[in-house]
C-alpha cells in the first residue's frame, strides 16, 4: 500500500533554469500602505464601507520589529554569558567541586518509555542471520562495494603501495 501526501509539491527547478531565471532583474518588493481613512462606497456597491477607528495609530512593521528586538537586550545577555564563562574558566578543580550541588538537592526522574514490549528482530526471511556478510549486504549495495574498492586502490596508488590483483578484486 503506497501512502502519498495530500500537499502539493513544489515544482522542480533545474540548475540551468535557475540561472536563466536569476539573470532577469527582479522587481523590488513593496509593502502595500494601509490607509486609516475609510473608503467611499461606489455606485455599483450597496455595501457600507468599513469604518476603522480613528484613534489607532498607524504603525510601521519595521519599527515594530526594531522595538521588539531592542526589548530583547541581546548585548547585555551576551556580556552576562561571557562573564559567566570567564568566571567558570578561572575556577580550579576545587572551585568546581564547591559549585556542584549536594546529591540531596539533585532530583532524578528516570525516563518512562510507556508500554514495554520485547525486542524483535526484523530481518527478511531470505537472509541468513548467522551470515555477517548477508547482514552487511542489507546496508551496502554492490555499487558501494565497487566504489570502496576503487577508492581504496586509488589511495594505495597515491601512497606508492604495491598492488597485486587477487581473485576478489577482479570480480568488480
Amino acid at each position: 500500500m503506497e501512502r502519498r501526501s495530500n500537499r502539493s509539491r513544489k515544482p522542480k527547478i533545474h540548475f540551468d533554469d535557475q540561472i536563466a531565471q536569476s539573470s532577469k532583474p527582479s522587481k523590488p518588493s513593496t509593502v502595500p500602505k494601509v490607509s486609516a481613512k475609510p473608503t467611499k462606497p461606489t455606485a455599483k456597491s450597496n455595501e457600507k464601507p468599513l469604518k476603522l477607528p480613528t484613534n489607532l495609530p498607524v504603525s510601521d512593521p519595521i519599527e515594530d520589529l526594531c522595538s521588539q528586538t531592542a526589548k530583547l537586550d541581546i548585548k547585555a545577555k551576551k556580556k552576562a554569558k561571557s562573564d559567566e564563562i570567564a568566571r567558570l574558566t578561572k575556577l580550579g578543580f576545587q572551585g568546581v567541586l564547591e559549585e556542584v550541588k549536594p546529591l540531596e538537592e539533585v532530583k532524578f526522574e528516570p525516563f518512562n518509555p510507556g508500554d514495554h514490549r520485547e525486542p524483535k528482530v526484523n530481518i527478511p526471511s531470505n537472509i541468513d542471520p548467522a551470515d555477517p556478510l548477508a547482514l552487511l549486504d542489507l546496508f551496502i549495495t554492490p555499487k558501494m562495494y565497487a566504489t570502496i574498492a576503487e577508492n581504496t586502490n586509488l589511495y594505495a596508488i597515491s601512497k606508492n603501495a604495491p598492488i597485486a590483483p587477487t581473485k576478489s578484486s577482479s570480480q568488480y
